[in-house]
C-alpha cells in the first residue's frame, strides 16, 4: 500500500515537527496582535473617571505580569520592579497618561 514502511517514531516524528508549525504560526499571530509598548520612564496611568476597576497581583516577574495582561486583554499595565506589584488597567475604563516621581514603576500600553 506505501512506498515506505512508516515505523512508529517516524511517524511521531512527523507529527511533532507539524505540530511544532502550527504552534510556531499561531505563536506569531498572537504575539503581533498583543503587543505592548513601554511609556517613557516617569509616566504612568491615571483614570478619567473616579471608579477603579485594576487588578492588583503579586508577581515575581514582568514576564508573569505581561502573561496576565494579555489573558485579560488589558490596554494598559504596570509593574514595579521594588515591590514586584502588576497592575492591570480594565479595558472598559478611559485612562490617561499621567506624571509620577516613581522610577521603579514601569507602564505598558496595548498597541496593534
Amino acid at each position: 500500500m506505501f512506498q515506505f514502511p512508516f515505523t512508529c517514531s517516524a511517524v511521531i516524528t512527523v507529527l511533532l515537527l507539524i505540530l511544532t508549525k502550527i504552534l510556531a504560526v499561531n505563536s506569531n499571530e498572537e504575539f503581533d496582535e498583543a503587543y505592548y509598548k513601554r511609556l517613557p520612564p516617569g509616566y504612568s496611568y491615571g483614570y478619567l473617571h473616579t471608579f477603579e476597576a485594576e487588578k492588583f497581583y503579586q508577581r515575581p516577574s514582568l514576564l508573569e505580569c505581561s502573561a496576565i495582561a494579555l489573558n485579560s486583554q488589558s490596554q494598559y499595565f504596570t509593574y514595579n520592579k521594588v515591590s514586584h506589584v502588576c497592575k492591570n488597567y480594565s479595558p472598559k475604563n478611559l485612562m490617561t497618561v499621567v506624571s509620577t516621581s516613581d522610577s521603579n514603576e514601569i507602564s505598558f500600553y496595548r498597541s496593534k
